[in-house]
């Protein structure tokens, strides 16, 4: 069953108003018809309660949500006339909603792609289970993203590290081969002791393990230095 199929079943299942069992009827009946003229609409549904139920109606009639697992997100109905189309869009736009509006075909396409607004939707429906499923699925993909994120970044950073203390260990051995070595000053072979002792310590750890008081900046332009440095004939 999709997860559009899952809604409307919901939807059926929820006890309704008796006032509101016609407007939910005419909802449904707009996705098939351009007949009912919007004048009529606006006199038979004046209620809070009868829009909820004729938005229900609309979304039983033609009504599609993509399954939240997806990677995108995106709520639809279809109208037959363009008038109902906005009719329906002013509704939502009541319950703080920004609806899009297109034409597909012969048909107008009122369509929501922001996630929070269709969770507004959702509960406009009065459809708590789907409200859960999709918030559920939202906020696990978003807990996902964002370790994957942090992993990605993390890799990077280390990708980085490995690459520059490569370098920079090669500098220092071709220095000591030179004989080259002593002739640094004092921070300098620091440094570069404290690089050769550990390859994959950041510039942040290097500076912390100094003797003397020196900052992550100036870690960075020391090692450059003796790369410069072995780098000359």
């Amino acid at each position: 069953m999709s997860f559009s199929e899952e809604i409307k079943n919901e939807i059926l299942e929820t006890k309704n108003k008796k006032c509101c069992v016609i407007p939910l009827r005419y909802g449904e009946l707009i996705t098939e018809s351009k007949d009912i003229t919007v004048t009529e609409l606006k006199k038979l549904i004046t209620k809070a309660c009868c829009k909820k139920a004729f938005l229900k109606g609309v979304f039983l009639g033609s009504g599609c949500l993509v399954n939240p697992e997806s990677e995108y997100h995106h709520f639809e109905v279809s109208l037959k006339g363009k008038t109902h189309a906005n009719y329906v869009a002013k509704i939502m736009e009541g319950y703080g909603l920004y609806p899009k509006i297109t034409k597909r075909n012969q048909e107008y396409v009122v369509y929501i792609k922001d996630a929070e607004q269709i969770a507004t939707m959702l509960r406009v429906f009065e459809a708590n289970k789907a409200v859960f499923k999709f918030e559920d699925v939202r906020i696990n993909k978003s807990i996902k993203n964002d370790i994957n994120r942090t992993v990605n970044c993390e890799t990077a950073n280390l990708n980085k590290i490995a690459k520059a203390s490569y370098k920079h260990i090669e500098a220092i051995n071709k220095l000591k081969a030179d004989g080259r070595f002593d002739t640094l000053n004092a921070k300098l072979r620091e440094i570069a002791e404290l690089r050769e002792d550990d390859p994959a310590a950041s510039l942040e750890e290097l500076a912390a393990k100094c003797s003397y008081e020196i900052s992550k900046s100036g870690v960075y332009h020391r090692l450059n230095k003796i790369v410069k440095i072995a780098e000359e004939e």
